[in-house]
């Protein structure tokens, strides 16, 4: 999921990641509430500076959705400096991950 989220910021959002940070106190205070959001929903997230500030990525991989379009399917969220968050549906195919598709879409569950 890690590769997946990099490859998020760096090939849809032209990132460039410097150091990862793996201490949710390494990142900005207005960051950390969704961070700790996104653990408490047991979701992975990963941090890196970058030259703008830090940066913070986690998401919610559709497993059925995924398998249907044979492609990895996720609802991303990010925190940066200056934008703070942002959330938005996606995929990548396994052998492009940092080549996504950007767009409207549902989890598969969804009615």
């Amino acid at each position: 999921m890690e590769i997946l989220l990099a490859g998020f910021l760096t090939g849809a959002r032209g990132l460039e990641l410097k150091d990862r940070l793996t201490n949710i106190k390494e990142l900005p205070p207005a960051c950390r509430p969704y961070l700790q959001e996104a653990e408490a929903k047991g979701c992975m997230w990963a941090a890196w500076s970058t030259p703008g500030g830090p940066v913070a990525v986690w998401g919610d991989y559709d497993m059925l959705g995924s398998k249907h379009i044979q492609a990895n399917l996720l609802f991303v969220e990010w925190w940066f400096m200056p934008g703070g968050h942002r959330a938005l549906w996606c995929y990548s195919r396994p052998n492009r991950p940092t080549e996504w598709v950007i767009g409207r879409g549902r989890p598969s569950d969804a009615p």
